[in-house]
């Protein structure tokens, strides 16, 4: 309860005046650097849900849907493995977020267009 306190203290408001909006992008990267004090949990995020969810799914997908299926397996794999040394080499919030909800993009999206291609 005390860290959520604390959380909510330290969080910094952008005032933005009345005739001025902000844009999706700089709202996107406000957002990104909220996370940097959740290092820990992206980390394990990267780790557990990648390799353990969308590369299996995503792999077993493709393997279904295509005879030549290992550029995927290789891509799946650059992009855990650029996920992961993003997180050894302590990069900034703004760089590790957005690399890993592509990569989660990235996952999904190819065997739906391949799915769909197959039809």
């Amino acid at each position: 309860m005390v860290s959520t306190s604390k959380n909510i203290l330290n969080q910094k408001k952008q005032i933005t005046p009345v005739g001025e909006q902000q844009s999706l992008w700089s709202k996107y990267m406000s957002y990104a650097e909220s996370k940097d004090e959740d290092r820990i949990f992206w980390y394990m995020n990267v780790v557990i849900t990648i390799p353990c969810v969308f590369m299996v799914g995503s792999i077993v997908a493709m393997s279904y849907l295509t005879p030549d299926f290992i550029w995927f397996v290789a891509l799946g794999m650059l992009m855990f493995f650029t996920n992961v040394i993003l997180h050894i080499s302590e990069a900034k919030a703004k760089l590790f977020v957005p690399v890993y909800q592509a990569t989660i993009a990235i996952m999904t999206i190819i065997p739906f267009l391949t799915y769909l291609m197959t039809l």
